[in-house]
């Protein structure tokens, strides 16, 4: 564990939900060593909390990908693999696809607007070469997207899809262009949503989605 992120207790928040949250940033940020062991009782210790949260953490991270369950040793961080790669973007053309088609039925300026704002945000993170804040810029644009489907459930699956994407876009965006280009899928994606097009739309959708496949094995997986 990185001994310069350092647990801070928050109150108002479950403690269970903070330990998943600060050991999935821990992970994305690739702090962890694949191939090290993650056990309750250290993390309990390094943390200064019980082994309870740890537990249901770990057994929340295990049920969303992040790491496996390895019988009377403990837990380990999953590898970057480009068959789980494929995986994820295969299943995120469907569910974003739909998000798509959804939103435009659902078509309103208050979207517009919220895709604009977070287009303006995302060009001065890029223009900062600001990877962290691109990082959430990204994600709040599919969430605007997924919000915009008006489907709860769906909303939730995309989310989840992403979280588990965070670390291979993590480990990839090492150069601006990969942001600008991302960037530019976005921008092609609120332009057929702008215009009411559900076909081109969901075309830019996932042409956005297979340059991230591309960008990921080339920066992230290196083949």
């Amino acid at each position: 564990m990185s001994q310069g992120n350092k647990f801070v207790l928050e109150q108002s928040l479950p403690l269970r939900k903070q330990v998943y949250t600060y050991l999935r940033d821990q992970i994305i940020s690739n702090n962890f060593d694949p191939d090290a062991r993650m056990v309750e009782s250290q993390i309990a210790g390094q943390l200064g909390i019980s082994r309870t949260p740890v537990r249901e953490a770990l057994h929340l991270l295990e049920q969303e990908g992040f790491v496996e369950s390895i019988p009377r040793i403990g837990y380990k961080v999953l590898n970057l693999d480009v068959t789980d790669l494929d995986e994820l973007i295969e299943i995120r053309r469907i569910n974003e696809s739909l998000a798509c088609t959804r939103a435009i039925r659902n078509h309103s300026e208050e979207t517009l607007a919220a895709f604009h704002e977070n287009l303006t945000a995302t060009q001065e993170a890029v223009s900062r070469k600001d990877t962290e804040t691109f990082l959430k810029c990204d994600e709040q644009f599919h969430d605007i997207l997924a919000t915009a489907s008006g489907s709860r459930h769906l909303n939730g699956i995309c989310q989840m899809l992403r979280r588990l994407m965070l670390r291979y876009r993590t480990s990839s965006l090492r150069h601006v262009h990969s942001m600008q280009s991302a960037l530019n899928g976005h921008v092609k994606v609120v332009e057929c949503y702008r215009d009411k097009d559900e076909q081109k739309m969901i075309q830019a959708m996932q042409d956005h989605l297979d340059f991230v496949r591309k960008d990921v094995c080339s920066e992230g997986l290196n083949g």
